[in-house]
C-alpha cells in the first residue's frame, strides 16, 4: 500500500496545483506535498518492513487475467527516498525565482 501512496500523492497533488492561482502558494504547496512524501518514503524504509504494507495487488480486468500489482524491495526503497529527497531540494533551490507560470512550479 505504501508503493500506491508514494505514487498516487505525487500525482494528485500535482495535479491541484494546477487550479492554484497563487505564484507563492502554489510553491508553499509543492515544498510541503513533496515533504509529506519524503516522510511517507522515509517511514516506508525505517517502519515498513513486512512485505504486506510495501506490495500492492489487486485485480484489474479478471475477465482477461490482468490485475495490477506494485511491489517494493530493499533497492526499491532505497531509490524511493533518493527521488523524494531530491524534490524537495529542487523546490527549494528555486523558491527565489519568478516564473511566467507558477501553476508548472511542481512539473
Amino acid at each position: 500500500m505504501i508503493s500506491l501512496l508514494l505514487i498516487l500523492l505525487p500525482l494528485l497533488t500535482g495535479l491541484a496545483a494546477f487550479f492554484i492561482k497563487d505564484e507563492k502558494l502554489v510553491r508553499t504547496w509543492a515544498v510541503l506535498t513533496s515533504l509529506a512524501t519524503l516522510a511517507i518514503a522515509i517511514l516506508s524504509l525505517c517502519c515498513m518492513n513486512d512485505t504486506k504494507s510495501l506490495n500492492y495487488h489487486c485485480e484489474w480486468l479478471p475477465s482477461l487475467g490482468a490485475s495490477f500489482s506494485l511491489k517494493m524491495d530493499g533497492a526499491a526503497q532505497l531509490l524511493c527516498l533518493l527521488n523524494t529527497i531530491a524534490y524537495p531540494l529542487v523546490f527549494i533551490a528555486g523558491w527565489d525565482k519568478t516564473y511566467k507560470n507558477a501553476k508548472n512550479f511542481l512539473h
